[in-house]
């Protein structure tokens, strides 16, 4: 499986995998699943690290809250593996009020808009 997408025969394969799968052995893979998820974030935020200068804008998702999904962004510093921004509009009202414009966010949550 090397693409996003996954395909009904891919998704009976594993099926069938977990069925046959006790109670230690789906504790192993649970472990070994969140290890990947966790390898993929570091991926994602070392890239957007790699991208990200001060004044350029990054797109937000991978996040929750899910309404700043797809809310623009101006990057304003970056300290560590976190990126401080500030909100371009359009962000959505309860976005402003619950954050304000300017927030701190990890880098794994950005794209870098070229």
């Amino acid at each position: 499986m090397t693409t996003d997408k996954v395909t009904n025969t891919e998704v009976k394969e594993l099926g069938a995998l977990i069925s046959r799968c006790n109670d230690k052995q789906l504790d192993y893979l649970v472990k070994l699943l969140r290890a990947r998820r966790n390898q993929a974030q570091n991926e994602r935020a070392l890239e957007a690290l790699e991208a990200a200068e001060v004044g350029k804008q990054v797109r937000i998702n991978n996040i929750k809250p899910q309404y700043l999904m797809g809310c623009r962004a101006t990057i304003l510093n970056i300290v560590g593996d976190k990126l401080h921004v500030e909100l371009i509009s359009p962000v959505p009202p309860r976005a402003m009020r619950r954050f304000g414009e300017r927030i701190i966010l990890p880098a794994s949550c950005c794209t870098v808009i070229d």
